[in-house]
C-alpha cells in the first residue's frame, strides 16, 4: 500500500477596493518546504486582475516566452476548462518564499457593489518536502 502525500496550500493575499485600478506586489516567506505542483487564483471574471509575475524562490512559474502580456488570472482559476501549463513544476520548491507582481484592472464583477473591498488571492498548491 502506497503512503498518501499531504497536500498544502500557501497562499498571498491582497485587498483590492473594486472599481479602483492598482498595481500590486505581494511577498511572504513560508515556514514549510513545498514542492509546487498547481498555483490557482480567485479571479471573479476574465480580465478583472492581470499577473506578470508568479515566482517561488525566484523560479517564475507562469512565464511563457511566447505569451506577449500579462497573464489573465482567470485562467489560473479552479475548474478551467484549458489550465494554463506551469513552467518549471516539477522542478520547483517553495522553501524560503514566494511573490505576485500585477495589477487589478478595475473592472467590476456582475453583483458585486463599486467601493467593495475583495480579497484577491494566489495560491500555491503542492507536496511536502
Amino acid at each position: 500500500m502506497s503512503e498518501v502525500q499531504p497536500i498544502y496550500t500557501f497562499s498571498l493575499t491582497t485587498d483590492l477596493i473594486l472599481g479602483e485600478p492598482q498595481t500590486f506586489k505581494m511577498a511572504q516567506w513560508v515556514r514549510r518546504g513545498l514542492r509546487v505542483t498547481e498555483v490557482v487564483a480567485n479571479a471573479p471574471v476574465d480580465g478583472f486582475v492581470t499577473l506578470e509575475e508568479v515566482r517561488a524562490d525566484n523560479a517564475y512559474l507562469i512565464y511563457d516566452e511566447k505569451r506577449e502580456g500579462n497573464l489573465d488570472a482567470w485562467e489560473l482559476r479552479v475548474g478551467s476548462e484549458t489550465p494554463y501549463p506551469l513552467c518549471t513544476v516539477s522542478d520547483t520548491v517553495l522553501d524560503h518564499g514566494a511573490d505576485v507582481v500585477g495589477a487589478y484592472t478595475g473592472k467590476v464583477p456582475d453583483g458585486y457593489p463599486p467601493g467593495f473591498k475583495f480579497t484577491f488571492c494566489v495560491s500555491l498548491r503542492g507536496t511536502p518536502l
